[in-house]
Formats: structure tokens, sequence, C-alpha cells
């Protein structure tokens, strides 16, 4: 029940620890502070003496008693506390900024086994492929080898020497240098970057006219050249794609 006004101008003169409404004079501006029981009524001004009427409070205030105390968990469903941080039944983080700075861990498996994978090697891809070419390494020998196909025993000359070459292979990698040779039977031999010690390119004057050369690797492994092909087209190609990988390894 309300004061009646002289009571009520009385009360909106006292400054109480949390008045409910606060508001304005419409007339002159005074700050006034009351409680919501007046809300509605039309009481003068302690300032002006102006009547005015006491606006309603902004929000009704929640009772404590409706305030919840404990709510559901959303990742398990168990009660935890309102203002809990980190759920201590399944151990999810409830606050946002938590969260995002620790992400969660797959499932069954624990933190101190969690640890970063070492970095992948790089995969290994096939650099440069080549066979020995017939006519620019030898080409004198070429011609007077199609000279005798006239009397047949040159075709068998390119024929054999067609199949040496196709079965002589040189193959680098970014991780190694392998050589291969025989189509029936297989001889390979291989070096790895790390170990080539020295790379060398053996060319005739013919040879250097026709940019063909002979390739010779050598490891640390050997007291010789370890891989040694001959025919090959821009030799100095190869030796500078070889130094490239060796450097780096």
């Amino acid at each position: 029940m309300l004061s009646p006004p002289a009571t009520v101008s009385r009360r909106l003169k006292s400054q109480r620890p949390m008045p409910d409404i606060h508001f304005k004079c419409p007339h002159c501006g005074k700050h006034l502070e009351v409680d919501d029981g007046g809300a509605g009524r039309t009481v003068p001004c302690p300032q002006c003496s102006q009547n005015l009427i006491i606006p309603a409070p902004d929000r009704e205030p929640v009772p404590p008693s409706t305030i919840p105390t404990y709510i559901p968990c959303p990742y398990c469903a168990e009660d935890v506390r309102l203002a809990a941080k980190k759920c201590k039944h399944c151990g999810e983080f409830l606050d946002e900024a938590l969260r995002a700075e620790s992400p969660p861990l797959p499932a069954g498996t624990p933190q101190e086994q969690q640890e970063p994978s070492p970095k992948a090697p790089d995969a290994e891809r096939t650099l440069y492929e080549a066979h020995p070419v017939m006519f620019k390494n030898e080409p004198v020998g070429y011609i007077l080898s199609v000279l005798l196909c006239l009397v047949g025993i040159g075709i068998i000359i390119l024929l054999v020497w067609s199949l040496k070459c196709r079965g002589t292979t040189l193959t680098i990698t970014n991780r190694k240098t392998v050589f291969r040779k025989g189509l029936l039977s297989k001889f390979t031999t291989e070096v790895y970057h790390s170990d080539v010690r020295n790379v060398m390119v053996n060319q005739s004057f013919l040879q250097r006219l026709f940019k063909v050369g002979t390739i010779g690797i050598s490891s640390a492994g050997q007291s010789g050249v370890e891989i040694g092909v001959d025919g090959l087209s821009n030799p100095d190609q190869i030796r500078d794609l070889i130094n490239k990988y060796r450097s780096a390894a």
C-alpha cells in the first residue's frame, strides 16, 4: 500500500542503497530514486513541488528462489554449477575462451599420449629418365650401319644396338641416381645424392657438337666410378641436376 504523498516525498529524498526505480523530474530535471512500490502514483517533486508520475521499473526483479544454481552440461547432460567453466563429469570446457585455447582431444585419447607427429619426408619423385641415343652418340658408326643394311648385316647391327640402348636407363629422383642395364637379365645400381663425391662429364669433339656425352658418378663408398653411362643427351644439365640435389642433401 502506497504511503501518502508527503511520505512519498520524504522517501524520494532519502538515498536508499539499492533503489528499484531511477528517473528524472520532467519539470526540473532532478534525479530521483524510489522503491517500486510507488510505481504509477502521482507525487510532488521534492525539488520543484510539481506533480509527477512515478514510472514503472525498467525490469521486474527476479526472485532469488527462481535463479537456477545448476544447469545441465551441453555435452553429457549431467548437472553442473551455473558458474562452472569445465564439466567435472565429462571434462569438456564450458567457457568459450578456454575451449578455444584448449581444443578437444580425439575420443579415447589421453592428453599425455598426444604427441606431435614427425614431419613426413617428401615423397620420392622422378626428375629425369633417359636412354642413350644412337646417331648423335656415334654418327659415323650409325651411317656405316645404315650402309651395311644393303647387304643385310647392317639391320642386325642396328637392331642389337637399339636393344642395348633401350635396355640402358639412367633415372634421377629427388633422392638418388639409379642406373639399370639389361632387358632379359637386369643389373641395377643406385647412389644417393648425399653420398655423391664427384660427377664427371666426358665428351669427344663430335659429341660436343651433338650435345651428348658420358656421365660418371663416384660415391664416397667406392674408389672408382660407380655409375657410368655413355651417349646421354645434354650431360651438363644432368650433372647440374645431380649437384643441385647433392648440395641440398
